[in-house]
């Protein structure tokens, strides 16, 4: 019966030395424990590499690809409503910006001072070419211009109606442009150094369509013209002063004219409408003939009027004596 005790002090001591190493783990415990969180990451980045496998394709933007020197020679971005690829040369002066999202889209080429941009929008499209020397514009401008509009860049407007577009982007000085004008036709208008124009090309509705040519001086004031007649069919050219005829040179009837202030006529020369001979006549303040002078078909050869209050007196030189009553335009 006295082994009993024994037994159970040497059960009561391998009991308590397998409590302590069970409390305390060895080497080899740690070892384990630390293979299997490496084993669990591993799993983790097998996973993700295989997800990323399965869309070989598709990245998730906004992203950058920048080169060895860690320049940026790519980058895409997004915030929803924009979406623009940039791409950069290593001289860094050189770039493609292609973007598109809720006020349109655009593809802007830069090399230096030299640009290209082509845009669309829901008001219109375009096309802008620029260097330091000239900036041209091809589609529909912002102020109301549609067609082709060449800016001087760098200088400001003498007047901001002269800009062609784009003012708030400092877009330069008019230089010429073909183009509409808000209420206005197709037409071509030159510019002189201040912007404003001086020649001016188009279609007259005044003149039933017909071509016209304007001239203007410094002050912007039309001083000579081109173009035609009302109904559209015989040419006239006219030279003009303070906004007021001072020559007209007409195609039909065949007439040359200088007028006056009040824009009467003073003095004309031009075609017979009785002959096909020539007629000279001058005019007083009102436009009433005073002297007349040219062919007289009746006597064959040349004949000079003068009038007197209003027509009621007349003196004539002709081929015969003074004071022959001349047929003056026969």
């Amino acid at each position: 019966m006295k082994i009993y005790p024994l037994l159970l002090l040497i059960a009561l001591f391998l009991f308590s030395h397998w409590v302590v190493l069970a409390e305390t783990p060895n080497e080899a415990h740690i070892s384990i424990k630390q293979l299997e969180a490496r084993i669990s990451t591993l799993e983790d980045l097998l996973q993700d590499l295989q997800q990323k496998q399965s869309n070989a394709n598709l990245v998730t933007a906004p992203f950058k690809v920048v080169d060895k020197q860690g320049n940026v020679l790519m980058q895409i971005n997004n915030n929803g409503t924009f979406t623009s690829l940039i791409l950069n040369s290593q001289e860094k002066e050189n770039s493609l910006v292609m973007a598109t999202g809720a006020y349109g889209s655009r593809l802007m080429l830069v090399d230096g001072s030299n640009s290209a941009l082509v845009e669309a929008h829901e008001d219109g499209s375009h096309i802008t070419v620029a260097n330091a020397d000239v900036k041209a514009l091809l589609g529909s401008g912002e102020d109301g211009r549609d067609g082709l509009v060449i800016q001087t860049p760098g200088i400001a407007p003498a007047a901001q109606e002269n800009t062609g577009g784009n003012q708030g982007a400092g877009g330069g000085q008019m230089s010429a442009e073909i183009s509409t004008q808000t209420g206005k036709k197709l037409a071509l208008r030159l510019s002189d150094d201040q912007g404003k124009t001086v020649v001016s090309a188009g279609s007259n509705p005044a003149a039933a369509g017909s071509g016209t040519v304007k001239v203007a001086n410094t002050k912007g004031e039309n001083v000579a013209f081109m173009g035609a007649t009302q109904e559209g069919e015989h040419g006239v050219v006219g030279v003009a002063k303070g906004g007021k005829d001072v020559i007209a040179l007409l195609a039909e009837p065949r007439l040359v004219a200088v007028y006056n202030d009040t824009g009467a006529p003073i003095v004309s020369m031009g075609k017979s409408d009785k002959s096909d001979a020539g007629n000279l006549t001058a005019h007083d303040s009102a436009g009433d003939g005073v002297f007349s002078a040219g062919y007289n078909s009746a006597v064959g050869g040349g004949d000079a009027c003068v009038y007197r209050a209003k027509r009621q007196n007349k003196f004539c030189l002709g081929i015969g004596l003074p004071g022959m009553m001349g047929t003056m335009g026969n």
